[in-house]
């Protein structure tokens, strides 16, 4: 909170200084008002969902549902909800209540199941056992697991799981009739936004349209059409990359796409797949993009919903989709989420000696998507990864951390410098850590952001462009491999400073120079986080053993004083180090920040030897 007030206590300063004053307090009150993130292409699509929309008494008719029989005996079972290992009793409790509510909500969206059946833990029946008992038991939209989303994800995999069996029941049977309201329900709540709508929408127009197909409901299909037609131009950009800036949304998004086409190709006419398949392909090759980067690069958020590796063949199926190989599809022996698309359904007649004209080179991803900021460059055994805002800020409803002018740095296919992520959604250290500049290797100065990130150093849409600044810049040559990257901070009551960061690559060096531009005397922290746990340092040398490699960092600066951080242990500074690569976890990790306090200009080179 203390950040977020001396943000917007520099703004009025700025302000002040630039006769906006009254801008200022204009944006302040701007929440109270109608128009607060009012968008026009929301109320379109508002005004075209309303038209659809006859439910009126869900609660009512929820209640009436008579209990659906349970197929098969449920047992005791260990799962894993947000991180969090939980034992879900025989006789399962809905209603949960651990501190983060991503927990407890995953409880409700059922994506644990899909993993118990994938692995083969529990069978089909067994499935829709639990399903079954949620139903009997979950019957009040006032209690947990109700909201949009949670509808959303519950209603995606109960489809992924049984929708062949749902498609063949009767009418009256609860199971079926409990889709038809929960999906109606979703229809009166879509997550619209405005300004802030995000990729939740994306999840709700897959949610109507898919349970649209099982149910032959023509209304939810063209509901679901809809919206994902207004995801597609909102959430993406035409690289079909997110606009959220996070790697591992990206492949959730894309898992989302491939099983649309599944879904079209199985439960209606082909006209479908091809409405969505040139978007899909696209969400593909930018998740292949991550994939191929290895170990993978989580930046930005980590979506509680499900683990990375729950996905680990994505693009291998997700190209099997996309040229619909069903033949080969069926010969795969899979124990995650694509053993759901193993098995056709076989609505409509599919066509298994379909001659499959599929070109390695289709399926090249490039290596740069400047729309959305991402860069990957090799060179020799070097690997560098870079994801530039393209906005000039963080703004709401996006999944994007602190993070200019950092980078990923692999060698030798080892991670050598490495993104955090963030461990939980929680207003805790650790949460706040993950966003903030102090996760990446970057710079900080007088201990503040380089850029506004919303909610955490304060709200961009309260604040005018010309005090967010411009987007930073990228410029880059190939060969020999030379990066630049440069950012002009105006948030200074007296002055602009203008940061540059080169980086220039030899056979087995890295010579790393910031140059930093101003007229005061300001505290600047570099920070690198080194994958390993050898590190030592020693006057202007710092040491680290890797797996494949060892690295000697020479550090030029001038007035500084050089530190270590070993996880969570108590040092001067009362920093940590963390790193995660699921949600709800986080492992200790250890980095070197340098510290000067001193007038600029100055100019800090950093020379990474590796042998």
């Amino acid at each position: 909170m203390f950040n977020i007030i001396r943000e917007h206590i520099l703004y009025l300063i700025f302000a002040y200084r630039n006769n906006s004053v009254v801008v200022f307090f204009k944006l302040l009150i701007s929440p109270l008002s109608k128009d607060f993130r009012r968008d026009k292409e929301c109320e379109l699509l508002n005004e075209q969902l309303q038209v659809l929309i006859t439910q009126k008494e869900f609660q009512k008719r929820n209640q009436l549902i008579v209990n659906s029989p349970i197929l098969s005996k449920i047992t005791s079972l260990n799962i894993f909800l947000a991180g969090e290992k939980h034992n879900l009793e025989s006789e399962p409790i809905w209603n949960i209540n651990y501190p983060d509510e991503e927990i407890n909500l995953s409880l409700h969206r059922f994506g644990w199941l899909l993993v118990k059946v994938a692995s083969k833990k529990i069978s089909e029946d067994q499935a829709i056992s639990y399903i079954s008992h949620w139903i009997n038991n979950n019957k009040s939209i006032n209690e947990q697991g109700w909201d949009s989303y949670s509808v959303s994800e519950r209603l995606n995999n109960w489809n992924l799981i049984c929708g062949e069996y749902i498609s063949r029941l009767k009418p009256d049977d609860p199971i079926r009739i409990s889709i038809k309201l929960q999906a109606e329900l979703l229809l009166s709540k879509i997550e619209i936004r405005g300004t802030s709508t995000n990729n939740h929408i994306f999840n709700n127009g897959k949610s109507l349209y898919i349970s649209g197909l099982i149910l032959d409901d023509s209304k939810l299909i063209e509901a679901g059409k809809k919206i994902l037609s207004f995801s597609i131009k909102r959430n993406f950009y035409k690289s079909g990359m997110n606009k959220e800036g996070s790697s591992h949304y990206q492949i959730i998004l894309t898992r989302g796409f491939i099983e649309i086409l599944w879904f079209s190709l199985n439960f209606s006419q082909e006209v479908n797949f091809f409405k969505y398949k040139d978007i899909a392909k696209k969400c593909l090759l930018a998740s292949k993009f991550f994939f191929e980067i290895k170990p993978f690069p989580f930046i930005g958020d980590i979506s509680p919903d499900f683990r990375l590796d729950f996905f680990k063949d994505l693009i291998e199926v997700g190209i099997l989709v996309v040229e619909r190989d069903f033949k080969s599809l069926k010969n795969l022996n899979s124990e995650s989420w694509s053993y759901f698309l193993t098995r056709p359904k076989k609505k409509y007649p599919i066509n298994f000696h379909h001659k499959v004209k599929r070109s390695s080179e289709i399926y090249n991803e490039p290596s740069k998507y400047q729309d959305a900021g991402y860069y990957k460059f090799t060179t020799g055994d070097f690997c560098v990864s870079i994801f530039l805002n393209p906005g000039r800020a963080v703004m709401p409803g996006t999944h994007a951390h602190s993070d200019i002018l950092s980078f990923i740095l692999n060698y030798k296919g080892e991670n050598i410098l490495f993104d955090s992520g963030r461990s939980s959604y929680t207003n805790d250290k650790f949460s706040r850590y993950g966003k903030s500049i102090k996760a990446h290797n970057s710079i900080s100065i007088d201990g503040r952001e380089l850029q506004i990130v919303h909610g955490l150093n304060g709200y961009p849409e309260l604040m005018e462009e010309i005090f967010l600044g411009n987007p930073a810049k990228i410029e880059y040559q190939e060969d020999p491999l030379m990066i630049k990257l440069s950012y002009l901070k105006t948030r200074f009551s007296k002055e602009k400073i203008f940061l540059e960061r080169q980086l220039i690559f030899s056979k087995e060096t890295l010579v790393v120079t910031d140059n930093i531009k101003g007229l005061f005397k300001h505290k600047i922290e570099t920070r690198f986080h080194l994958n390993t746990d050898i590190i030592s340092t020693k006057d202007t040398i710092v040491e680290a053993k890797f797996k494949n490699s060892s690295l000697q960092v020479d550090i030029d600066c001038i007035d500084y004083n050089i530190n270590q951080i070993q996880g969570l242990k108590k040092n001067r500074s009362n920093y940590f180090s963390i790193k995660t690569d699921n949600y709800g976890e986080f492992q200790e990790s250890n980095s070197i920040f340098i510290r000067q306090d001193r007038e600029l200009p100055i100019n800090n080179r950093f020379t990474f030897n590796f042998f």
